[in-house]
């Protein structure tokens, strides 16, 4: 989330042919057909604030032809032409499925325990993390059959034009090691 004045709204409305008043959302295509990545642009403007999602998916798609700019590559930095700010503090959720046993939780999952005379199986369990490099303050993580599922969350800045997802990624994947561990 930004302030507005940050944020050149009638410059994006141009580019785009969206309202900034209403609440938009757009898929972007891969320039790349090998990124292995699309997003989906969304968010909404009023006179306060510019609120803003970037939600990076896994495959990639293809545009339309006629398809222009941003593509998934480029979101960022078309973003950091409409920020008067270099970077800006993001909100990251990010969601992995590791392969089990290959990864395996610190945390013993699943575990059984007895709840009114009855057997229960926990298969997950939510973390709220120390200080990291990465950033990452909480985790869940869900144990099924031959996977474990795992959601991160932090708060940490982006720099629009340096921004890098396979970088992102990989920062993120090494917080995973704080509860999580990788079997040789």
């Amino acid at each position: 989330m930004l302030p507005s004045a940050s944020f050149d709204s009638k410059r994006f409305s141009k580019l785009t042919g969206l309202k900034a008043e209403s609440h938009w959302e757009r898929v972007l295509p891969s320039e790349n057909a090998q990124s292995g990545y699309h997003v989906h642009l969304n968010g909404d403007i009023d006179k306060t604030r510019a609120r803003i999602g970037v939600d990076f998916h896994c495959r990639s798609t293809k545009g339309r032809r006629d398809q222009s700019p941003p593509y998934s590559e480029t979101v960022m930095s078309w973003l950091g032409d409409l920020v008067t700010e270099p970077s800006a503090r993001a909100q990251v959720t990010a969601s992995f499925e590791k392969p089990y046993p290959a990864w395996k939780s610190r945390f013993n999952l699943p575990f059984k325990v007895t709840m009114s005379g009855h057997e229960v199986v926990i298969d997950g369990v939510s973390l709220e993390l120390p200080a990291n490099p990465h950033r990452v303050s909480s985790s869940f993580i869900l144990y099924k059959k031959d996977s474990l599922y795992v959601a991160v969350n932090s708060i940490r800045p982006v720099e629009f034009k340096k921004f890098e997802f396979s970088d992102e990624v990989q920062s993120i994947n090494e917080s995973l090691k704080v509860f999580l561990e990788v079997s040789v």
